[in-house]
């Protein structure tokens, strides 16, 4: 008879682990994928946007400069010194031509901020104005030796004599890398008076269509009003016959030099037009960039997401595990085994169910010897539980006395201490409200043994006046906090500590103040505090309840504290002296 091939059965746990690591990467992935697409969009779509306002601000800068030079000619015509010699000897008016020297440099302002690009290069540095009798004025920003004034106030009178004799209302001359800019000065009537020759600085333009080259392969070019070549990058010059064909002051798209060009064009004042291009697939190369960090934290996320739900898998898998371990082991006449316990509500309850179930098995095969020796055992745990706290305070006592007996008075004193302690904490649970001055004495019980724990590092005042000491408070209201001053301020502090108890009445209310220069600790980390209970009997905010239910919002705790500044806590209560409280049990 032919066998049947036993079927390979996967375990329950690997396949809910591939499972959800599986569906965790591919919805990473949609989601990821997802984000490029959008972030392609919208990035290409901001960098596009980014990069005409770019265009457009660099563009404007230099408009910026020719109105600014546009201003400097309109105060010509307003200024009377320079008016005077520009009218010359023709309305048999006398002018002072070192005045309206003067007066042109002040107009021009060549120095000031306005003029200056990044602090180093002159827009405009240098201007001269010509009268009908061909005398002129000047104003410079490079200073120069008198032969070179000369050899500049040559070439100026050279150019002013080609622009007059032109009779064009611009004229642009390019001579070693400046552009000299010829226009005639109008009075108020519009009547020409003179004209002027304004040295544009190529070193200026430069720097402001410089700040282009955050593109790669940007263009710029500056022309005339008749097309003509004023400045230009490299680029600009190879393509200008292109840019030159683009009209209008507005921003586009062209195919410029073989690429597809984002490009600007502004009008300025005297005919001056100004053009910037960069090429549009900057912007893709801006993508790529971006896209590879973008791959990276993917897959770091890819990673990050496969491992933890690869863990958490595992994790909740476990419980399947552990069952079945202890199910196997019992099943090897382990019958003492028990299942372990779970935090997950529906595995707990199988667990709670199966040893309910192995302890019926078991009692059924143990031996009634065995009962008996359990029961024997037991009933010795018992009587050994049933030294209570009464033994060991007379024990402590005892102790004491003998201790005392043989002249050693520190030790009695250390014991005497440690058993009132413990009678002041456990043997009085029946009392609500007790004499201050039991607290004190508590307190000061707790201080002693603590100081001569630690060897005179820790001291401590205790300062309440007589009158006060039989006022009535709950019990243990202020100990707690003094246990915590010692834990929390006091044991970690490396060198001498201190602690001050201060009680004291105000407006009808009993103030209990505990203050240590101790270790101190962050306000806001106080609730983490109050949940740990490792050193005291009672944590502030059971402090806090025990006041508000007996006092309600007549009482309370006030906490302040610094890392390093120490901690003060005060505690208010309403003034009672009466011999027997209200809240008394």
């Amino acid at each position: 008879m032919r066998r049947k091939k036993i079927r390979k059965r996967k375990a329950f746990r690997t396949e809910l682990t591939v499972m959800m690591v599986l569906a965790c990467i591919s919805s990473v992935l949609v989601l990821g994928l997802a984000q490029i697409v959008f972030s392609i969009q919208n990035f290409s779509r901001q960098a596009y946007s980014d990069m005409k306002f770019y265009l457009e601000n660099v563009n404007g800068q230099f408009q910026i400069k020719m109105q600014q030079l546009e201003e400097m000619v309109i105060s010509f015509r307003h200024n009377s010194a320079i008016e005077h010699f520009l009218k010359g000897m023709d309305e048999n008016a006398y002018y002072d031509r070192e005045e309206a020297q003067e007066q042109l440099k002040s107009c021009t302002g060549l120095f000031s901020e306005g003029n200056i690009i990044d602090a180093a290069y002159p827009f405009v540095d240098s201007v001269y104005l010509f009268n009908q009798e061909g005398e002129w004025i000047s104003s410079r920003f490079y200073p120069g030796t008198v032969e070179d004034e000369a050899i500049g106030s040559r070439r100026h009178e050279e150019i002013d004599r080609c622009f007059r004799q032109s009779g064009e209302e611009f004229l642009y001359q390019v001579q070693d890398e400046n552009v000299y800019l010829c226009i005639w000065i109008y009075d108020e009537n519009m009547l020409p008076m003179g004209s002027g020759v304004f040295s544009i600085g190529k070193a200026a333009v430069d720097t402001l269509f410089g700040r282009l080259e955050e593109y790669p392969e940007h263009i710029w070019l500056v022309t005339g009003g008749q097309g003509q070549l004023l400045f230009s990058n490299k680029e600009g010059k190879d393509n200008a016959e292109q840019l030159l064909e683009r009209a209008g002051g507005q921003s586009g798209e062209a195919l410029i030099g073989g690429k597809n060009q984002v490009f600007h064009i502004i009008k300025s004042g005297f005919g001056v037009e100004s053009r910037v291009a960069v090429r549009k697939d900057v912007i893709y190369d801006s993508i790529q960039s971006m896209l590879r960090p973008f791959c990276l934290v993917l897959l770091l996320v890819l990673g990050a997401a496969g491992t933890t739900v690869f863990t958490l898998s595992r994790r909740l898998t476990r419980p399947f595990q552990e069952m079945g371990e202890d199910i196997k082991k019992f099943g090897n006449e382990k019958f003492d085994v028990r299942m372990r316990e779970f935090n997950t509500r529906e595995f707990h309850e199988i667990s709670l169910l199966f040893n309910e179930m192995a302890d019926q098995i078991q009692v059924l095969i143990t031996q009634v010897y065995e009962k008996q020796i359990l029961a024997a055992r037991s009933q010795m745990r018992y009587l050994q539980s049933q030294i209570n706290p009464h033994f060991m305070f007379n024990i402590l006592t005892m102790i004491g006395m003998k201790a005392g007996l043989r002249g050693d008075a520190e030790i009695q004193k250390l014991l005497s201490a440690f058993a009132r302690l413990i009678q002041g904490k456990i043997f009085r649970e029946g009392e609500m409200l007790i004499p201050l001055s039991e607290e004190m004495e508590l307190i000061e019980f707790y201080l002693y043994l603590q100081s001569e724990r630690y060897a005179g590092k820790i001291s401590y005042e205790i300062c309440c006046s007589e009158e006060l000491k039989s006022c009535k408070i709950p019990r243990l209201t202020v100990e707690p906090l003094v246990e915590n001053a010692v834990s929390h301020g006091l044991e970690p502090k490396p060198d001498r500590g201190s602690i001050r108890i201060e009680v004291r009445e105000s407006e009808g209310r009993l103030w209990i103040q505990v203050e240590d220069d101790g270790v101190g600790f962050d306000v806001s980390d106080m609730e983490h505090r109050e949940a740990d209970n490792k050193h005291t009997h009672i944590g502030l905010a059971n402090t806090r309840q025990m006041l508000h239910v007996v006092y309600g919002d007549e009482a309370g705790v006030q906490v302040d504290s610094r890392p390093g500044r120490g901690t003060r806590a005060v505690i208010f209560i309403p003034l009672e002296h009466d011999s027997v409280g209200k809240w008394e049990k």
